[in-house]
């Protein structure tokens, strides 16, 4: 939870202010916005509630299960290397991937992950494009080398970086019929003259008809 809070911290704190003008609101807000998050992630921290659908081992569980129909050749690779997806993905839930990333980049997924109407559902697909943009990597690696490309992604934190998981993550949703054609980047956009918008990116290129007449 400490991480939660500090990138909290982070976002309020101004040291431009007057320390008394700081002093004033700080505290109130700062513990407003962490209780208002924790009020929605709390299953996760507690024990009794491991095995539940909103507790740690449920939402573990519902990753897998989107990783799996994503992209299965990879998913097998990793089960055939008996990595247990909590090995690497417990703590990216848990913490809403605040210890992953560099402090910027992690406020700039918070602003992704806090807008949208499921932000606790659409981190999972955040994780699931996290895992794919390192695809070519782990299917030649073996448990240790995939463990640890795993669990390194904040030795990466460009800007690039947050910017190229972000939109993986929106066509992995436009692909599960999540309708993020409004939210991804113009440059990553192509349509055809069959009227089919074509996303590509390294490995896969997902396809969907561009019918905005039920966006989200």
């Amino acid at each position: 939870m400490n991480e939660i809070l500090a990138t909290l911290y982070y976002c309020f704190y101004d040291p431009s202010l007057p320390y008394e003008l700081i002093n004033q609101f700080f505290e109130s807000d700062l513990f407003f916005c962490f209780n208002k998050i924790m009020s929605e992630i709390m299953d996760g921290f507690i024990r009794t509630m491991d095995s539940e659908s909103t507790g740690i081992n449920g939402r573990v569980k519902e990753f897998d299960f989107l990783f799996s129909q994503i992209d299965p050749e990879l998913h097998a690779h990793l089960e055939e290397q008996n990595l247990n997806p909590q090995f690497y993905s417990l703590r990216w839930l848990m913490l809403m991937l605040a210890q992953e990333f560099a402090l910027e980049n992690v406020i700039r997924l918070w602003d992704t992950l806090l807008a949208d109407h499921d932000r606790f559902l659409f981190v999972n697909f955040v994780c699931v494009a996290m895992v794919m943009l390192k695809r070519d990597t782990l299917l030649k690696s073996e448990f240790s080398e995939c463990i640890e490309y795993l669990q390194l992604q904040q030795q990466e934190n460009k800007e690039e970086l947050m910017r190229t998981i972000l939109n993986q993550a929106k066509r992995i949703c436009l692909q599960c019929s999540r309708k993020y054609e409004h939210y991804i980047e113009p440059e990553h956009q192509n349509m055809t003259s069959g009227g089919m918008l074509v996303v590509e990116d390294g490995d896969s290129i997902f396809k969907k008809s561009e019918d905005k007449s039920d966006l989200k």
